[in-house]
């Protein structure tokens, strides 16, 4: 049979470990092949290819496949697993991504009878990797958050004016910086919807700014009484943990404004 191929699991017959049976080579078999089908369901990144030349004979431990376009380091940490030819069922882990190329420094791939067309798989790491998973994209899947999951940040009053009931005010129509930090962003997340609990004195605005890494969005409330107001803020462009800020103003200099409240979520593009 064919080796990494989800189809060929199926669970081991009471027959064929009964005391009459002994480990025959059907066996071993099916017990090889349920250990690669249960890698692919559990560690399994879906990326597989061929190579398209023999790796050199040396120890710099390149592949190359022609046939991709990656991008720069997008595989690094993970492991690379030989899935056909001589070489089949050896594993690496991968040190450097280019477009083209994984390489896998200091082991000789030809040596071990990798050559031009043979078939490969990556996986998460299952070589190196003994703390558990968290979901960082390298040793396990990224984590996918469904839309209306809390965001996950680290933030911190940028100001304290003294009140149990506002965060801040600013009697500026000048942007002020209210609460500051840092927010992480899977690429699963297209935007952030956020709502912030404003009011401004008089018959003005109160305006609020979010912004996230080198995205921003504005929402404004009028009136003396507080209201929720919602915005949304694209953060296709952001990944990882990035600063994010949230300043308020009034669109008047003869007006205050507050901000008493703040929830934000991941949401659906």
């Amino acid at each position: 049979m064919a080796w990494f191929t989800l189809s060929n699991f199926r669970p081991i017959l009471t027959t064929e470990t009964d005391a009459d049976s002994g480990a025959t080579e059907e066996l071993m078999s099916q017990l090889r092949e349920n250990i690669e089908c249960l890698l692919m369901l559990m560690f399994g990144t879906g990326v597989t290819g061929s190579a398209t030349e023999d790796p050199p004979n040396d120890t710099t431990g390149v592949l190359t496949d022609s046939a991709r376009s990656w991008d720069v380091d997008v595989h690094n940490g993970r492991t690379l697993v030989i899935t056909s030819g001589l070489a089949a069922g050896f594993c690496y882990t991968i040190d450097d991504t280019t477009a083209t190329t994984l390489v896998c420094t200091g082991d000789n791939l030809y040596a071990d009878g990798v050559r031009s067309g043979d078939t490969y798989m990556i996986f998460h790491d299952i070589k190196n990797n003994a703390d558990g998973h968290n979901h960082d994209g390298v040793n396990s899947a990224e984590l996918q958050l469904a839309a209306g999951v809390s965001v996950p940040g680290i933030w911190s009053p940028a100001t304290d004016n003294g009140s149990d009931n506002e965060y801040t005010h600013n009697s500026s129509s000048t942007w002020k910086t209210c609460l500051a930090g840092y927010v992480y962003i899977p690429t699963s997340a297209p935007n952030i919807t956020f709502a912030a609990r404003l009011h401004c004195d008089g018959t003005y605005y109160a305006q609020c700014r979010f912004t996230v890494g080198s995205a921003t969005t504005t929402i404004q409330r009028g009136g003396l009484t507080y209201g929720w107001v919602t915005g949304t803020v694209d953060v296709s462009a952001e990944t990882g943990w990035v600063a994010w800020s949230i300043d308020i103003k009034s669109n008047s200099n003869n007006a205050i404004s507050y901000l008493a409240g703040f929830s934000s979520a991941y949401s659906p593009s």
